[in-house]
């Protein structure tokens, strides 16, 4: 999978306004305690995100993609340790999450 932008994650600082947009609407999801990682598929055309859940049990964490609108979400890998999940995540997003 191809990126075409850094994917944002804690401190952000780029200045992207898709990235806020969409970064907004996954975060206002019922299921979504926290957006930890957002990135762009540009041959997708999908966004690949990686949250908490606010649930005590599994699933904690949930890698999927979704589109611009956060109408078609996609999972694609759940799992009860972040360490896991930000593997998946990278696998995914094709590098390193720095």
């Amino acid at each position: 999978m191809e990126k075409t932008q850094d994917r944002l994650s804690g401190g952000e600082t780029a200045d992207y306004p898709e990235f806020w947009k969409v970064r907004v609407l996954i975060q206002q999801e019922a299921d979504v305690l926290e957006v930890l990682a957002l990135s762009w598929l540009s041959q997708e055309s999908r966004w690949l995100y990686l949250i908490k859940t606010p649930f005590a049990t599994w699933p904690k964490y949930v890698v999927g993609t979704t589109d611009a609108t956060n109408e078609n979400p996609e999972i694609c890998f759940r799992c009860g340790h972040e360490e896991f999940a930000r593997k998946e995540f990278d696998a995914l997003n094709g590098g390193a999450h720095a």
